[in-house]
């Protein structure tokens, strides 16, 4: 037999076993198809593997919607209680002590390091925990600006205040006029109010800010 003859009939025989291998595949498929058990059976395991993925999926979501919500929910708590705490310092409100004043700086500094804490260990962007950090010592001269008198210190604290804050107004500096602060005139008194109030939106301002980052950021159970 010639070479061509061979070559030929090795090509006619791949073409067979091509064809018969074909063949028992409709065929299986025909079966398959044809049989109610077997399709019940397909269709069970593509809905448990498939629905599967797609619950832990959506579990995943709400865990780390959670997770969000209840960090937004507890930063925004404890930010207004301290910042309430020391609106009532600076009018001298009799409805809170110095222990009060005190207690509530000894919650403020424990939360916002619990805080910190949580960013840390569910976020995958370091960025945030540093962000949190800066506001939070930012927060912590703000109530410090309260308890002193020191003219020097009062200017520092509230150049630093006004730049990370973003204020420019010029009025802000009505906050080193201390004798405003419980004058009797009410129109100084009422410029001085004023003045902490701006300040005390700015700050609120920068936790929203900061909220807003956390909403948008991945955590660690993200999918």
């Amino acid at each position: 037999m010639s070479s061509v003859s061979r070559l030929h009939g090795c090509r006619d025989n791949l073409y067979l076993e091509k064809t018969t291998i074909m063949e028992g595949f409709y065929s299986l498929w025909n079966t398959l198809n044809n049989s109610p058990i077997v399709l019940l059976i397909l269709g069970f395991a593509l809905t448990t593997i498939f629905g599967g993925l797609l619950t832990n999926r959506w579990q995943n979501r709400a865990k780390e919607w959670e997770l969000k919500t209840s960090l937004v929910a507890r930063m925004t708590e404890e930010v207004m209680n301290i910042l309430m705490a020391t609106q009532l310092a600076e009018v001298g409100a009799k409805s809170q002590s110095q222990s009060d004043f005190d207690a509530a700086y000894k919650r403020w500094e424990i939360q916002q390091g619990v805080i910190s804490s949580t960013i840390r260990a569910y976020f995958r962007e370091e960025k945030l925990g540093k962000a949190w950090d800066e506001f939070a010592e930012h927060v912590s001269s703000f109530y410090a600006l309260t308890g002193t008198n020191v003219l020097d210190y009062r200017l520092r604290t509230l150049n630093k205040l006004k730049a990370y804050v973003g204020l420019e107004t010029p009025d802000s500096d009505n906050l080193l006029n201390l004798e405003w602060r419980r004058s009797d005139n009410d129109e100084l008194r009422g410029k001085y109010g004023r003045s902490w109030s701006n300040l005390k939106l700015a700050i609120i301002r920068k936790n929203s800010d900061m909220q807003r980052a956390i909403i948008k950021s991945r955590t660690v159970v993200s999918s």
